[in-house]
């Protein structure tokens, strides 16, 4: 957040397994305020060439079940495709995925319980409830997620395509 100090991270390097021109860093980013932040990284090869790259992202209040950037991949898709999304939610949460006709013949419920992860993903086969592969054509689904305490409820709405 343009702040004028930085902070070392190689303590929190790890390098990737057989690849010395890769690696990952882990470090834990706190008390950050609510909204968009950014973070400016700067690295060094083994040669002393530095790189500088920035990213921006939200801090959201945990407040409430929030639930974004839903989506479907491959869309559109001819076998299979997977529901994923992002929460800010540290608890875990159950998530049902239902799929429906564009008259609004609901097709297929898909249910995931105790996701753990901040992002879920959640695979299709893209059959209906009798098991038949779905025509081509375009279909609409809703994701509710819900705490697996039942405190926080969220939905989205979304359109996917089956092209064969």
């Amino acid at each position: 957040n343009n702040s004028p100090q930085g902070k070392d991270m190689t303590e929190y390097y790890t390098s990737k397994l057989d690849n010395y021109r890769a690696g990952t860093v882990s470090y834990p980013l706190r008390d950050l305020p609510q909204g968009r932040n950014t973070i400016k990284v700067r690295a060094w090869d083994t040669y002393n060439n530095a790189q500088v790259t920035e990213t921006h992202f939200e801090v959201l209040s945990s407040d409430q079940l929030r639930v974004v950037d839903v989506m479907n991949y491959p869309n559109p898709f001819a076998g299979e495709t997977a529901f994923t999304f992002r929460h800010n939610q540290a608890v875990p949460v159950n998530a049902t995925v239902k799929i429906y006709t564009v008259a609004g013949r609901l097709i297929q419920s898909i249910e995931k319980f105790g996701a753990n992860d901040a992002f879920v993903s959640i695979p299709w086969d893209g059959r209906d409830r009798d098991g038949d592969k779905l025509a081509n054509g375009v279909y609409l689904y809703k994701v509710v997620v819900r705490t697996t305490d039942g405190r926080y409820t969220s939905e989205a709405l979304g359109k996917l395509a089956v092209a064969k």
